[in-house]
């Protein structure tokens, strides 16, 4: 029989033996797990947790190669994220130039597409 539960942090190092094996210990405080368990083996799972999403990032042609701007609003947005209590943020990017400044930056493309899933209905 399946069974399903929030896993708790004192128990994560079971991940290890999961796909999550490589990111579970850079999982934020206020992540959650969630396992599906048959005879106690870990068979699924499933992180929630709030996600910052910066979203909307522009900048006019005419000053996109000052820097000035970028700068700007990327103090800001550091700002802002910090101040919410968190150190990272998902971003969407679509040029190359903007996926080669995320890379620069530190930041690691998350596989698969994100979709905005309503789960409060069934």
């Amino acid at each position: 029989m399946t069974t399903s539960r929030e896993l708790p942090r004192a128990e994560w190092d079971r991940l290890d033996e999961t796909p999550l094996k490589d990111i579970w210990r850079g999982l934020p405080e206020t992540a959650v797990v969630l396992v599906a368990e048959v005879d106690g083996v870990i068979v699924g799972h499933a992180v929630v947790l709030p996600v910052l999403h910066v979203e909307g990032l522009w900048i006019d042609p005419a000053h996109r190669r000052e820097g000035g701007v970028w700068w700007a609003l990327l103090d800001q947005q550091t700002e802002t994220v910090r101040r919410l209590g968190e150190s990272s943020a998902v971003v969407s990017v679509e040029s190359d130039a903007m996926k080669n400044l995320a890379r620069v930056m530190g930041a690691e493309r998350i596989p698969g597409e994100l979709y905005l899933m309503p789960l409060g209905r069934r």
